[in-house]
């Protein structure tokens, strides 16, 4: 948590001494998140703007703060102008899109035949079904069925499943986490991850379908203290900028672009080369990324529609 000008200058401090490691062909980024104070962002925009990626702003307990990206790539981990056009292009066309409601969402999915679930980590490995769907699909990122197996079992993670009879077609996970402060607060994060859809089952609003019903079921379990031993905070995924489809899912499903946050930050919102995404070619080894979050309290009131 960072409250106070010298524990930035701290941070700061240390970020510096990590850029000095940067060098091509090794350790070519930096990359951490950080709980940091509004007034204290805008206070210091200037100096920190090389280093501040996207923030996304927290409410409940923690309003007035934001989940902060921090970040910075050697000159040789490039991005390409072209993709960074599109990504561009393809921001601004996903943003003019308008919300559905979380019925609507379901309903698509419904009417074309397919069932939603979300397991937990007991449900899942009971189903030997489910492992090797789960395996299949999975094996685009270069997992193996043992990696596939260890994802299933890990207790703070919510994976949600469109079927189509005994098929997995599409799958996504939410990742739970926790994050206690000196001071007794308390942060309960959901990032929406490894999202996959079988080819033949593309552009049927699965994906969004998949999303909405992890979404409902971190509702449920926040009005049930079952989030980690609480209420979830704030929702989160981190989008490539190549892939429209889940940019503009992002949208309808109420998530808001952190490059379109609360607070007047001179930051673009985006991860600038920050991991490799399987999907859309792209012509470098990595993508930029857009984080798109939802509070708790709009998350709320969008499982309600």
């Amino acid at each position: 948590m960072v409250r106070t000008a010298e524990r930035l200058e701290d941070l700061l401090r240390s970020l510096e001494v990590l850029r000095g490691h940067l060098r091509p062909g090794g350790p070519d980024r930096i990359s951490l998140r950080a709980v940091v104070d509004d007034d204290l962002l805008l206070e210091h925009a200037t100096t920190i703007e090389t280093w501040v990626e996207a923030a996304l702003p927290l409410s409940g307990v923690l309003t007035g703060c934001s989940l902060v990206y921090l970040g910075a790539n050697h000159a040789s981990r490039a991005c390409n102008p072209a993709d960074v056009e599109r990504c561009r292009r393809n921001v601004e066309r996903a943003a003019a899109e308008s919300v559905r409601s979380a019925s609507a969402v379901a309903e698509r999915a419904l009417t074309h035949g397919y069932r939603l679930e979300v397991l937990d980590a007991e449900q899942r490995l009971g189903d030997p079904r489910l492992v090797a769907g789960i395996a299949r699909l999975y094996r685009r990122f270069g997992w193996s069925d043992s990696d596939t197996r260890r994802l299933l079992g890990s207790p703070d993670t919510l994976l949600g499943v469109a079927w189509r009879g005994d098929e997995v077609t599409c799958a996504g996970l939410a990742e739970q986490v926790l994050l206690r402060f000196g001071d007794g607060e308390e942060l309960r994060l959901a990032e929406f991850t490894e999202a996959a859809t079988h080819d033949a089952h593309r552009r049927r609003g699965l994906y969004s379908a998949v999303c909405g019903a992890l979404m409902a079921e971190l509702v449920d379990r926040s009005r049930r203290n079952a989030v980690l031993g609480g209420g979830i905070d704030l929702a989160f995924g981190e989008c490539s900028g190549l892939d429209g489809g889940v940019l503009v899912a992002a949208t309808r499903l109420g998530r808001r672009f952190a490059c379109r946050a609360r607070i007047d930050l001179p930051f673009a919102g985006v991860l600038r080369q920050h991991v490799p995404i399987d999907g859309t070619p792209r012509a470098t080894p990595y993508n930029d990324l857009y984080p798109t979050f939802i509070t708790a309290d709009a998350l709320e009131r969008w499982v309600e529609t």
